[in-house]
């Protein structure tokens, strides 16, 4: 069964301007892409949250279930409840 989201905390990182994020899955030594998005911050505010469906990815890797979405926000997302 393939997982259908990310939940992932980090630092408060200090970003300007355009922002690429992107995700890798390590197999075999080899670091593959799972997929990137860019953001602009001037269109985010300091609380919101990020959830991003596979339609809205860049580039996603065919690995990804079409159901997948990528959460960002304190807690856990409330879809993996891992």
């Amino acid at each position: 069964m393939q997982q259908k989201c990310i939940c992932y905390d980090v630092q408060p990182t200090w970003v300007a301007g355009d922002v690429k994020v992107e995700f890798f899955e390590r197999k075999f030594q080899r670091q593959l892409s799972l997929f990137y998005t860019w953001f602009n911050t001037i269109f985010v505010d300091s609380n919101q949250f990020a959830l991003a469906s596979k339609d809205k990815l860049d580039r996603p890797s065919s690995n990804l279930d079409t159901s997948f979405q990528a959460d960002r926000r304190e807690g856990r997302c409330g879809l993996c409840q891992g």
